[in-house]
């Protein structure tokens, strides 16, 4: 990655005796679904080893936009509002909250 590419982030707070089901969604269908739209160039999920407060696991997903364009697109886009729907089922083992931006800095290893 590079200074200037467009990044979605969102990062999840699941219950620990039933979070299965929502990153079962996430891996099987979710993230597979937003990497097939135009203008996104790959997802990751990340299990992050750390526990939130409330003992509950934690995932991070990322995204690469082609532009930031595209991201204001996928924003507005039906897909979305789609998935918006598809979350409610998840409500009462599942949290989120959703960061985007653009890469301001990069240090080349």
């Amino acid at each position: 990655m590079k200074t200037g590419d467009t990044l979605y982030m969102v990062r999840n707070r699941v219950e620990p005796e039933r979070g299965w089901l929502f990153v079962d969604w996430l891996d099987r269908k979710h993230i597979p679904e937003v990497v097939a739209l135009a203008g996104v160039e790959w997802g990751h999920r990340i299990a992050l080893d750390q526990q939130d407060e409330r003992g509950r696991e934690v995932h991070l997903l990322i995204y690469k936009f082609e532009s930031r364009g595209a991201l204001d697109a996928y924003l507005e886009s039906d897909a979305r509002k789609g998935f918006w729907d598809e979350l409610k089922a998840f409500d009462a083992i599942h949290e989120g909250e959703r960061s985007y931006g653009e890469i301001a800095f990069s240090a080349p290893a």
